[in-house]
């Protein structure tokens, strides 16, 4: 059991960080795009250099990206949704989970993927300076990403309680 809640405490920390990163790069106007994957590590801290195999895969969904967001590959959304939620939900269609279901856009298509929902973490009115500095369809593409996540619902616990973003909202 503490394994599991120090398992579920990692992932809540550093997809909050990544989220509240997010924000901040919209906030100063240089907004981010990325993804977030699962795979060994070789670090030789002496020189300073991490290879993993799955870097390549990473570097390539971040290229194709048509927005600014960070897509979950499937391996690492399995792993999330497990560690934080005890299942692995399909879809999710919770607005205040850290991961949900979206048609994220890329050069040629708009796959369903699981995607960071790091909008849940920012207050709309500080992430005007990064939009504005988003050209087309990439500026369009991440408003309607926006518009998707504040269209979920809320979750709610039995005493009534709503989620940080609803509370916020």
């Amino acid at each position: 059991m503490f394994r599991c809640l120090l398992r579920a405490h990692f992932h809540h920390g550093l997809l909050g960080a990544i989220s509240l990163l997010m924000e901040w790069s919209f906030e100063i106007g240089l907004p981010l795009r990325g993804a977030i994957g699962i795979g060994t590590l070789l670090e030789d801290s002496s020189r300073h250099i991490s290879l993993s195999a799955v870097v390549p895969a990473l570097l390539q969904d971040e290229k194709e990206h048509k927005w600014a967001g960070i897509v979950v590959r499937p391996d690492a959304a399995e792993a999330i949704l497990r560690n934080l939620y005890g299942v692995n939900l399909r879809p999710a269609k919770e607005g205040s989970m850290f991961i949900v279901r979206y048609p994220a856009p890329r050069e040629d298509d708009a796959a369903e993927r699981w995607c960071l929902n790091w909008v849940q973490m920012c207050d709309l009115p500080d992430i005007a300076p990064g939009l504005a500095y988003l050209a087309e369809p990439k500026k369009s593409n991440t408003e309607a990403f926006i518009r998707h996540v504040e269209a979920l619902p809320r979750f709610e616990t039995a005493l009534g309680h709503k989620s940080l973003a609803a509370v916020r909202a």
